[in-house]
């Protein structure tokens, strides 16, 4: 069974901290960038909608004469600390708590600025060329409905259909379309639910693992926040690994693949890159 140990991560992620004050490699720049081996390279160029870059991070070690990588790099170490801190907190907490502690964590992890907080929602092609060359073969591996197109992204159990994700493919682009923010409530309750079964119920390295994956694709499928997002949340995700002693892990193109497999094959796609 896994066993908690906030203290411990709390402890290894202070020494990460003091080497980055020093200038030094720090194992933690792995856990807050997209590719630390040069793996994704042919996708550096994409952008949102607001024009910043999804491939954040394209070496293996954080260049300290780059403030902005600094920052990014501070940004993230805060925003564990304090993750780490309202962990010990999460028994208590209602949806409106756990709404407030997720906004005090997006405020924690801004290494640039955004002009909106909360943003419309909209159709996005950027996501194209990473699905139709690595998210394909991936839901192929698992089997997962996607690839045969009777799936237009993931089921959440309970949720009504107009609560759901999906994209559309038109002309060779995907278009990719998050749930109005009406359904929030929805996917913030499910990922508490989550969260708290992850901290309290005695869970094998597997399913604790899977439990993890299901509390980050719940939220990165939310789109909660302007930007940052996948940053946040994998940051989420990682801290949940440290805690159980199992070693966070690259954003690579995670997010991307939880936009679009259903949770049971995400789950397992998911371990894979943990276990990989």
């Amino acid at each position: 069974m896994i066993k908690i140990n906030i203290e411990e991560a709390v402890r290894k992620l202070a020494f990460e901290a003091d080497k980055a004050q020093q200038k030094l490699p720090t194992m933690f720049w792995e856990q807050c960038v997209r590719d630390v081996s040069g793996k994704w390279r042919n996708y550096y160029g994409h952008s949102s909608r607001y024009g910043v870059k999804y491939f954040r991070g394209q070496q293996s070690a954080v260049d300290y004469n780059n403030p902005e990588e600094v920052s990014y790099l501070q940004s993230s170490i805060n925003t564990r600390r304090k993750f780490y801190s309202g962990l010990l907190g999460i028994g208590a907490m209602d949806v409106t708590a756990f709404c407030q502690w997720l906004e005090q964590l997006r405020r924690a992890i801004a290494y640039r600025p955004t002009n909106e907080w909360l943003h419309q929602r909209f159709a996005t092609t950027a996501h194209s060329e990473v699905v139709q060359a690595e998210v394909l073969p991936i839901a192929q591996k698992y089997n997962d409905p996607y690839a045969r197109g009777e799936a237009r992204g993931p089921t959440f159990p309970h949720f009504p259909k107009s609560a759901l994700p999906y994209d559309i493919v038109e002309t060779g682009k995907i278009d990719h379309h998050y749930p109005t923010l009406n359904y929030s409530d929805l996917y913030l309750s499910a990922a508490l639910e989550t969260l708290k079964k992850l901290l309290s119920t005695d869970l094998d390295k597997e399913a604790y693992i899977f439990a993890v994956a299901y509390f980050y694709q719940l939220l990165i499928n939310l789109h909660y926040f302007a930007a940052m997002n996948a940053s946040l949340y994998m940051n989420m995700a990682n801290g949940l690994l440290e805690i159980a002693g199992v070693k966070g892990i690259e954003n690579g193109i995670i997010d991307f693949v939880a936009l679009r497999l259903q949770p049971d094959n995400f789950e397992k796609f998911f371990y894979d890159e943990v276990m990989a």
